[in-house]
C-alpha cells in the first residue's frame, strides 16, 4: 500500500494547536473547545483538568469558573478526555501531540 506523505510546517509554539486542528475533523471540535484543549495540552500533557490547569485556562481565555467545567464537560463528552474514578481528568491518547507514528486510515463503506 503506497503513503502519500503530507508534511505541515509549524512553529514549536504553535503545534498543539496545528496538531489538534490537522485532527479536528475526526474529533469534531468547535473553535472554542479546540482552544481550551490546546491552553490545557499547553499547561500540561500529563494532567487535564487539575486546579493548576483549570486556573492556567480560565486565565489565559478570560473565562469563569462555570465556563471552564462547561468544557471540560463538552470535551469529555467528545472523547477527548477521560473522568477517572476520582473525578480527575485525563487527556485521551489520541490528541496528545507526537511528532511521529501517526498515520490515519480511512475506511469507506459502499
Amino acid at each position: 500500500m503506497d503513503y502519500l506523505p503530507l508534511d505541515i510546517a509549524v512553529s514549536g509554539e504553535s503545534f498543539t494547536k496545528s496538531y489538534l486542528e490537522a485532527l479536528n475533523g475526526i474529533l469534531k471540535l468547535t473553535e472554542t473547545e479546540l482552544r481550551v484543549l490546546s491552553v490545557l495540552l499547553e499547561y500540561s500533557k500529563e494532567s487535564a483538568g487539575d486546579r493548576g490547569s483549570r486556573m492556567y485556562a480560565r486565565e489565559k481565555l478570560s473565562f469563569s469558573r462555570s465556563n471552564i467545567y462547561n468544557y471540560l464537560t463538552r470535551l469529555e463528552e467528545k472523547g477527548c478526555l477521560v473522568k477517572n474514578e476520582d473525578s480527575s481528568y485525563s487527556y485521551n491518547p489520541v490528541v496528545l501531540p507526537r511528532t511521529k507514528g501517526i498515520m490515519l486510515n480511512f475506511v469507506v463503506n459502499g
